[in-house]
């Protein structure tokens, strides 16, 4: 196990990894980014087009 000193940064006086010692902790929000690269992947990393038109469909009278 690695004590906490290692990771304190001497001027700041907080810890790198997870901000001990600040108001809040220290978030990367990986689970979020995880979803969008998922999502991107399943559209082969399309960016800045166009969306295939969807067929209207006709209301039964």
């Amino acid at each position: 196990m690695v004590s906490l000193s290692h990771f304190i940064h001497l001027q700041k006086s907080h810890c790198s990894s997870c901000a001990y010692h600040a108001a809040r902790k220290r978030t990367y929000n990986w689970s979020l980014k995880l979803y969008n690269v998922h999502r991107r992947f399943l559209d082969n990393f399309r960016e800045r087009t166009e969306a295939t038109p969807r067929k209207k469909r006709v209301a039964s009278a």
